[in-house]
């Protein structure tokens, strides 16, 4: 193995002597007094990108979006609804019994307020659910939040959401995890009324740390799970109702409301009895065959008929042994007639291949970006032309028959109208919903030969609609995270060699992005562990993995795990694919980014030379890899203390950046943040402030007053106020950002560490400045000096 070139001495083998001050002497080499507070991937700064950059990619520097106050923000408007209701089912039955057993909203007695409904999958939980937070609203409730239960994801992202919407005291829109607590104890507090449901719980334990407190008595929450018999879904005074199959009135009535309501009550015959109990009763599956009878026109007598001879062949796709749902084969054999029906129109193929990738996403809400993707379109343009996939897929490739957006719109009203899916375009991140049993029979239909297909394209669906989504759109993250975390679940280890691998890498990068760090490091853990079991420890998948989580541990505050992983991947990536490979070149420099961060200047100095000089003999000038390099050189140099040379480096670049990119590019937010921290070291504030100012506008309006680097910039402006005299302002903001980091990274992070460090300085040296100026003005010994004019008027 190769030993690295610049010499460098990790700073976690021993603790530095000089971590011990927050007064002027340094911390980690660097200087409190004026200090370097980004720290990130391939750099160190104050502002800049977090894409690609020495001011750091995947950087330390967290988001204030306090730091404006919110005293400009609307006032609340209730009533305030949070998530995506589902719609109500057609012929909703009552079920007056069952729900008796649930508090009426508003209601004083002895209920709890705090309540689980438990059943098997089909029996129509959710719709339960759904009908009663549909009534709070129409009752006039102030807040109703409905979110997925299966992700702990899901419900903090709602949970933050709701915090930001009602105004929760706490709530910064930083941190997920502290706005979903600020959320939490608002409610425990409030006089508003509420309700909060939690559909779909997997995990008890996952969710026990996000159970509203309700013994206030003016909220409630509603959950509901197919656990059975776990005592910890009755803790802290929560009660079970149980939720069952229709009773035989309750059946009928469902069919014959149901067909009457599209006038189709004729449909309704003497064999209504016996389809019901064929069906075994079961709401999902009594849905699925009132939507075919509809649509096919076909009695009780016809479909009875079709569905016993279809459930005699039902060994053949779904044993009775392999049956792990209850009511599976009901479910099973109702789809299949469904999907022979809509076979023979004209949409017939696309609403199969759009089944087939629904069924592998999350059935609680896929959003709409998925179903307009490129690879959407072209997995419906092969299954037009099966035959020739199969014998001459090359054909597809080059003239593949293009396939309309409407034509994809109409698949989905096509699988709507036969029940097999609810497609709600009103609804950017919950457009389409499927049962998960239905998503089950679907996938057991689905050839062998084909489910790598079916598995790559959900995969790329959701990495297409990534590219597109900004950091500020939180729900739609959330959304995508749960996809993406259904699917992989599904695919299990075939996701690997399916083509499918290239979802995790976006689902990794947004869990960074949106705050949830440990997390992310758990998650990129797995991933590894993963990659190295099925592919092997020098599979390029498992390097790109390991680089993945380098940065994730850096990020969460392990710095010493991260920092050495990084040495360890630049090592490895020199022997196993040479010294001047892109790969090799990238991860050197982010570990450089790290060493600069860390005080080891020198070392990252050199790195970064190295790379920059490697990528131009590989590389034309104006590639942005090349552009890229030379940006980290200006700042090493100007962190080194080689200002000069760092200024003249990063003038003409900024200008190139602005001229070549555009003000909003990545490397031109870089370039000038570059530049702004040079001129700040150098001292020359006249030319540093105006250029901070802008670099920080700029990021605003390109990130969002939410991202990390729209914070770097205005931290550095807050630095070079304090040098200029502006003292007030500049610990202010401080003060908000030590508050910031705190929140989004913890109490014990190395930034906050730092940055409070810095704040204990700056206001120890603002109260001495007022306390020697006090002391000038109150004390008796005191006297200030007259002016000669002055004592002559004495």
């Amino acid at each position: 193995m190769r030993t690295m070139t610049p010499p460098f001495e990790s700073p976690f083998r021993k603790k530095p002597a000089s971590r011990q001050s927050p007064e002027g002497q340094p911390v980690d080499g660097q200087p409190v007094g004026s200090f370097w507070m980004r720290v990130g991937r391939d750099g160190v700064g104050i502002g800049g990108n977090s894409d690609r950059s020495a001011n750091a990619r995947n950087s330390s520097v967290v988001n204030i979006e306090h730091m404006h106050g919110n005293l400009g923000d609307p006032p609340v408007e209730w009533p305030v609804r949070i998530g995506v209701l589902p719609l109500p089912a057609s012929a909703f039955q009552p079920r007056t019994e069952l729900r008796r057993g649930l508090k009426p909203l508003g209601g004083t007695g002895r209920r709890p307020s705090a309540q689980v409904l438990v059943g098997d999958g089909g029996v129509g939980k959710t719709q339960l659910a759904a009908i009663h937070a549909h009534e709070a609203l129409e009752a006039g409730i102030d807040l109703v939040l409905w979110t997925s239960a299966d992700d702990t994801g899901q419900i903090v992202a709602a949970y933050a959401a709701a915090a930001h919407r009602v105004r929760a005291p706490g709530t910064t829109g930083q941190h997920p995890h502290a706005d979903a607590g600020a959320f939490l104890n608002w409610l425990a507090t409030t006089s508003r009324r509420w309700l909060v449901v939690l559909d779909n719980i997997t995990d008890v334990e996952a969710v026990s740390g996000w159970w509203p407190d309700s013994s206030r008595g003016t909220g409630q929450v509603l959950a509901t799970t197919r656990l059975r018999d776990d005592p910890r879904l009755t803790g802290q005074s929560r009660t079970v109702v149980g939720v069952g199959l229709y009773t035989p009135a309750e059946a009928m009535a469902y069919l014959a409301d149901r067909l009457a309501h599209d006038g189709k009550a004729h449909l309704l015959d003497d064999h209504a009895d016996a389809l019901a109990h064929a069906l075994g009763h079961l709401p999902l599956a009594l849905g699925h065959a009132a939507a075919y009878m509809i649509r096919e026109k076909v009695a009780c007598a016809v479909y009875l008929e079709r569905f016993t001879d279809r459930a005699a062949r039902l060994d053949a796709v779904l044993p009775r042994w392999a049956d792990g749902d209850e009511y599976g084969r009901q479910v099973t054999t109702a789809l299949l007639l469904a999907l022979e029906a809509t076979d023979n129109h004209p949409q017939g193929p696309h609403a199969r291949a759009v089944l087939q990738v629904a069924a592998h996403l999350h059935p609680a809400g896929q959003p709409a970006a998925l179903w307009s993707t490129p690879q959407v379109h072209a997995h419906l343009a092969r299954a037009l032309h099966p035959s020739v996939e199969e014998h001459a897929s090359h054909l597809l490739r080059d003239h593949s028959p293009a396939v309309t957006q409407t034509q994809v719109d109409e698949a989905l009203g096509l699988l709507h109208r036969y029940g097999l899916i609810v497609h709600d375009p009103t609804s950017a991140t919950h457009t389409v919903r499927i049962h998960a049993l239905t998503a089950r029979a679907e996938r057991e239909t689905i050839p062998d030969e084909r489910l790598d297909e079916v598995i790559a394209t959900a995969s790329g669906v959701l990495h297409e609609a990534w590219g597109d989504v900004g950091l500020a759109q939180r729900e739609l993250h959330s959304a995508l995270r749960a996809n993406a975390h259904e699917l992989m679940t599904i695919a299990g280890d075939r996701m690997w060699f399916a083509g499918g691998h290239s979802v995790a890498f976006p689902l990794g990068d947004s869990l960074l992005k949106s705050g949830l760090l440990q997390e992310g490091v758990a998650f990129w853990g797995d991933v590894t562990a993963t990659c190295k079991r099925l592919l092997g420890p020098e599979d390029h998948l498992t390097d790109m993995a390991r680089t993945r989580l380098a940065d994730a541990l850096w990020q969460a505050g392990d710095q010493h795990k991260g920092f050495e992983l990084a040495f360890q991947l630049t090592q490895e990536f020199a022997d196993r694919y040479g010294p001047k490979h892109l790969d090799t070149l990238s991860a050197r420099s982010e570990f450089a980014g790290k060493c600069l961060a860390l005080g080891q200047t020198a070392a990252a100095v050199q790195l970064f030379e190295e790379v920059a000089t490697a990528r131009r003999e590989l590389l034309h000038p104006g590639h942005p890899d090349v552009v890229h390099s030379r940006i980290n050189m200006a700042m090493a140099y100007t962190v080194a203390g080689r200002v000069d040379d760092g200024i003249k480096m990063a003038e003409p670049l900024a200008e190139y950046c602005r001229a070549e990119f555009g003000p909003d590019a990545n490397l031109t937010l870089e370039a000038e943040s570059c530049l702004g921290t040079a001129y700040l070291t150098a001292k020359r504030f006249a030319e540093a402030i105006p250029l901070q100012r802008q670099v920080a506008a700029d990021q605003e309006r390109v990130r969002g007053r939410d991202h990390p680097d729209t914070v770097g910039a205005l931290a550095g402006l807050a630095q070079s106020l304090w040098e200029t005299g502006d003292r007030g302002e500049a610990v202010e903001l401080l003060r908000k950002v030590v508050h910031s980091t705190a929140q989004v990274r913890g109490e014990q992070h190395p930034m906050t560490v730092l940055y409070a460090q810095v704040l204990a300085s700056w206001e120890r040296e603002s109260r001495k400045g007022l306390s020697a100026f006090l002391g000038r003005r109150l004390s008796p010994f005191h006297r200030p000096k007259h002016t000669p004019a002055e004592e002559d008027e004495g």
